[in-house]
């Protein structure tokens, strides 16, 4: 009996898995931020020796760069390099699975319940925490993993089943977290939140000492073991105070359109959920209150969270399905369902618990399978000027970067933020940028307002301010969207000059600078009209290219 349950766990788990990668494959892009961590790493590797100052913006030039994600472009550089973009892709899967298995493990040792809790509560919010997984890999992928490593052991001294020595492991794991995502915050919220927890239940504040102390002793490790010292606190604390509400994914949680209907489905659910659960409770089991108590705050954190930053979404939908054993346990499921609905389930409990799930497991399967007979599974297709679809999450301009590649020019190229690390990638040395992702670790908020300012079209198609902008800075060349109003202010302008054109992307040069280097000559090569995948923008030259002396 026991080796049929593991097996029947073990294809659930495997079932889950699947439809989590054929689901987050379908939707698959190459997320901006991959090229500055891959950046990180080159620098390192190339050079012998760590960055401290930038050597790729003009906009702040050997400025001061704390990387609190350096790790991550460690670890991402070597997989690339050494296992090409389909290893990098497993790399995810592996994760991915590794969230997984710990999840259904919560729920068999910990919770000691049917692993069908995992399989239906993860098919059920799939939406939501595949927001944080559909693109290549991003660095909160170790924040999602190490999260669930700290929430099984802190559930396992909750619950009794382990002593508080266990939790020392956290130390170090956490300076291992804390050098490769700034999400490293979560395990401190999720320390603070089970300190509390102990708090109000035994309703005496050195009942928490122990979680304080382990959150003063990560503090103090972290601060020691980084490159950056004690500076990376007052980093991680601006980084998480920062307001970002102009870029689309860290935008609050809104409720006055459906814009983002996962997310707010979720937050529903994780406002409502523990204080029904609270009230149907059975009174008459001894430490009922206790047992939900900590699982309601760590929820009501994250669920708090969500609304300054939607992005923080698949923390609600994780933290639901870890806790749901505790908030749907079937003495509460069966004094809220009508009792004809409980029979109806009854009636189909084969269906549920057997049929179902093995046609989710092999349609799962099945859709896998012809994901890598289409060759999608270990491989991301670029979205350039050549693809036809406007419905496109990050259009790369691959035409615009080959044409100043092969050109003769260098100088600073106003980018917008969302393309400039994928720019620095392919043209540094010779063009450095004016705002790319590391927002955050790099510039200031003056400087964000000033670029964003560059290609706001509301501001741009009303107000002249903004094309003086563009004229009084810095910038040589230009990177625009071809759609921007502002695009026929500069055509018409004295100060730029048009020297590529393509379906989304338009690249003006500043007339003074082609004074110094001459127009680029007609009738030079086409550009690769080939569906470009991630792995070739990772060639020997780009493993080259960053060999400096700058720093």
């Amino acid at each position: 009996m026991r080796v049929s349950a593991r097996f029947k766990t073990g294809g659930l788990l495997l079932g889950s898995w699947l439809f989590a990668i054929a689901y987050t494959t379908t939707n698959v892009f190459p997320d901006p931020d991959l090229w500055g961590r891959l950046s990180m790493g080159a620098l390192i590797f190339q050079n012998g020796r760590f960055p401290y100052h930038d050597v790729f913006s003009y906009t702040a030039p050997h400025a001061r760069w704390v990387d609190h994600e350096w790790l991550t472009g460690v670890v991402f550089y070597q997989i690339l390099t050494h296992f090409g973009e389909a290893g990098f892709l497993v790399f995810k899967y592996l994760m991915l699975l590794g969230i997984f298995g710990l999840l259904f493990r919560l729920h068999r040792k910990v919770y000691r319940v049917s692993p069908l809790y995992a399989f239906y509560a993860l098919l059920l919010v799939v939406d939501a925490y595949v927001v944080g997984v559909y693109s290549t890999v991003r660095s909160h992928i170790f924040t999602f993993l190490f999260f669930f490593i700290e929430l099984y052991l802190l559930e396992q001294v909750r619950l009794g089943q382990k002593s508080r020595k266990v939790l020392f492991w956290l130390l170090p794991l956490g300076v291992i977290w804390g050098n490769l995502h700034g999400g490293y915050a979560m395990s401190l919220l999720l320390l603070g939140c089970y300190g509390l927890g102990e708090v109000i239940q035994q309703r005496k504040l050195q009942a928490g000492l122990f979680h304080g102390m382990l959150m003063g002793l990560s503090f103090l490790l972290l601060g020691l073991f980084n490159p950056y010292g004690f500076q990376y606190w007052s980093f991680l604390i601006h980084a998480w105070t920062l307001d970002r509400s102009k870029i689309g994914e860290w935008s609050p949680l809104r409720f006055d359109v459906w814009l983002f209907v996962p997310a707010q489905l979720l937050f529903i659910a994780g406002t409502v959920l523990p204080p029904l659960r609270w009230q149907f409770r059975d009174r008459h089991v001894p430490g009922e209150w206790n047992r939900l108590l900590t699982p309601s705050l760590v929820l009501f954190w994250t669920v708090i969270m969500m609304l300054r930053a939607v992005r923080l979404q698949p923390f609600v939908a994780w933290v639901l399905v870890a806790y749901l054993p505790l908030f749907l346990d079937p003495a509460f499921v069966r004094s809220v369902i009508p009792q004809r609905l409980q029979q109806f389930f009854q009636k189909q409990a084969s269906a549920f618990c057997n049929t179902l799930p093995a046609l989710v497991v092999a349609l799962s399967v099945g859709m896998v399978a012809y994901l890598h007979h289409d060759s999608s599974l270990l491989k991301v297709e670029l979205k350039d000027e050549l693809s036809q679809s406007d419905a496109i999450a990050t259009r790369y301009p691959v035409g615009a970067l080959q044409y100043l590649e092969r050109s003769p020019y260098h100088g600073n190229l106003l980018v917008h933020f969302g393309l400039g690390e994928f720019v620095l990638w392919r043209l540094y040395p010779r063009f450095k940028v004016s705002m790319d992702g590391r927002y955050e670790e790099l510039y200031s908020q003056a400087q964000f307002l000033q670029n964003h300012y560059c290609y706001d079209q509301r501001n741009i198609v009303k107000n002249q301010a903004s094309i003086n902008a563009i004229n009084q800075g810095k910038a040589d060349f230009l990177l625009m969207d071809n759609k921007l109003p502002v695009n026929s202010l500069l055509a018409l302008s004295p100060v730029w000059q048009m020297i590529y054109n393509d379906a989304y992307f338009i690249v003006f040069a500043r007339k003074t600078a082609l004074k110094s280097f001459p127009a680029y000559a007609s009738g030079w090569p086409s550009l690769s009209r080939k569906a470009n995948s991630i792995g070739d923008f990772i060639t020997d030259a780009d493993l080259k290219r960053f060999k400096t002396s700058e720093y």
